[in-house]
């Protein structure tokens, strides 16, 4: 995933929310014409997931039982996870294609740390203590199983699963290798060559070298739960107790810092070098120099966005 989770707050994200719905065209029942989707996002208290184009106008509109994760997949469809009618702790695991119908549903735990591999099938961290690997057609293997697992990242023809124990685990068709942290591992993305960890706590952010160990690592506020990485090699990160959006370079240099920031709930990277930031009633989007760009309002209480990679 190229998406960071955070705690969603008060107060200053909602001013923020209401500022991008200014920036941007309200949902509505009449859709506008819009250009090739780039854009999945999910809306919990709504129960809805969109796709919107480059310019976040809305597209589609389809109906999903309180989703809380999205992964878009290469052919314009998504993976998303969702809840359960079946088990209040129960999830479903639901592949949408690109024009929004539905192709499968698995059902599974607990689950959290929703992904995709670059043949588009989704990993999940089920329960904890299983990472699954789920198919176009509805087929669930497992791939690893063990104690405390919390994230997973494809990274070329390779997997990798973080712990909550600080172990870091890559699963490769020469075997499994294994390296630890501080725990526990938070997050892991992946973007061409670079791999960044969030790891202990309080919270730090990494660049991890081939063999796993850390080539640098700098510190995060106690809010940041997760990274955006970004297309040139570097990611976004959000300190939510700070309110700060940071953009770190592939040597851990700071591209620029912007506070008053706090209230998402989730932000992507874009292709152009901007990112999206998931405020829970509407899309803000800021440039790499900082500067605010077209936004979407109107939502509810927004839980996940992600980009659509037709080239991943």
């Amino acid at each position: 995933m190229s998406r960071v989770r955070c705690t969603a707050a008060c107060g200053v994200g909602a001013s923020l929310a209401l500022a991008a719905s200014l920036l941007g065209s309200a949902l509505r029942e009449t859709l506008p014409p819009t250009s090739e989707p780039a854009w999945w996002a999910v809306d919990r208290e709504a129960d809805a997931a969109y796709v919107l184009d480059e310019n976040l106008i809305l597209a589609r509109c389809v109906r999903v039982r309180r989703p809380v994760e999205v992964c878009a997949t290469r052919d314009g469809g998504a993976w998303i996870l969702a809840g359960s009618g079946a088990s209040r702790k129960g999830r479903s695991l639901l592949r949408l294609r690109a024009d929004g119908s539905r192709a499968t549903a698995i059902a599974l735990g607990s689950s959290a740390a929703l992904s995709v591999l670059e043949d588009d099938d989704a990993l999940v961290v089920d329960d904890g203590c299983r990472l699954v690997r789920c198919g176009q057609e509805g087929e669930a293997r497992i791939l690893l199983e063990g104690r405390d697992l919390a994230c997973a990242a494809a990274h070329g023809s390779a997997v990798l699963v973080g712990s909550r124990s600080g172990e870091i685990f890559r699963l490769r068709a020469g075997g499994l290798e294994c390296a630890r942290l501080a725990a526990p591992i938070l997050d892991l993305e992946s973007v061409g060559p670079s791999v960044y960890v969030l790891f202990g706590d309080p919270p730090r952010i990494g660049r991890l070298l081939p063999d796993l160990s850390l080539r640098w690592e700098t510190a995060c506020e106690p809010g940041c739960t997760g990274i955006a990485a970004a297309e040139d090699g570097g990611a976004w990160i959000v300190d939510d107790g700070a309110s700060r959006l940071r953009r770190l370079a592939r040597d851990g240099s700071i591209g620029f810092e912007r506070a008053g920031l706090a209230g998402a709930a989730a932000l992507a990277g874009a292709g152009d070098g901007s990112v999206v930031l998931a405020l829970p009633g509407a899309l803000l989007r800021i440039d790499a120099r900082g500067k605010n760009r077209r936004g979407q309002g109107g939502f509810v209480f927004l839980s996940d966005v992600d980009r659509i990679r037709r080239n991943r």
